[in-house]
């Protein structure tokens, strides 16, 4: 078990920087916006929770209020966030995407999906299947803890997607199967496929 935990150990590493390089260089294929990596995230929650608060911002993206201040400050000179008063309660500040927003996000995320399709399209189809469940029943064993999930939620918000894992895995813990869960897992994936014998 100790060496598969050091080869994969180096293969996440290489696996996290593949990943990190696609979002820079997609960053960079929009340089006239200069948007870092943390206005990217706020400016895909935005677009997912809109009219949402700064504290709303914060939190969801686990930073301080200030920072999401900050940030939401650089998002709106760029063009790309707006404020509106809030018609319930004149103390709030509502905030949003704007349709340039809008379509730096899609730019961004289609450029982005296209690069990782053109690596995807490389493996087998028997391949694909077998890292989607892969990397699907890895984080499943990682996101064990409530604290864990809380920490790693995308807060998809309007996107949400009925089959999320962490949805699942919440919803599981909450009806007390988590036992049953693990044991129906155990028998489905192909563990000898993991780890064959040498």
């Amino acid at each position: 078990m100790e060496r598969y935990l050091l080869e994969l150990e180096r293969l996440m590493d290489l696996f996290s920087r593949l990943i990190n390089m696609t979002t820079l260089e997609t960053l960079r294929y929009l340089g006239e916006y200069r948007l870092t990596a943390p206005q990217l995230r706020g400016l895909r929650f935005l677009k997912q929770h809109e009219d949402c608060l700064v504290g709303d911002l914060a939190n969801g993206l686990a930073i301080s209020y200030p920072a999401a201040s900050k940030l939401i400050n650089r998002l709106i000179d760029k063009g790309l966030t707006q404020r509106r008063d809030d018609e319930a309660d004149r103390r709030n500040t509502r905030l949003r995407v704007t349709l340039k927003g809008v379509r730096v996000l899609e730019t961004i995320e289609e450029k982005r999906r296209t690069e990782i399709a053109q690596i995807f399209v490389r493996l087998e189809e028997d391949e694909q299947r077998f890292l989607t469940q892969g990397l699907k029943r890895f984080l499943e064993a990682a996101l064990s803890d409530e604290a864990i999930i809380n920490k790693v939620c995308l807060h998809c918000g309007t996107e949400h997607f009925d089959d999320c894992l962490i949805n699942k895995l919440n919803l599981t813990r909450a009806s007390g199967e988590w036992e049953r869960f693990w044991r129906n897992h155990e028998r489905k994936f192909p563990w000898e496929k993991m780890f064959p014998e040498d």
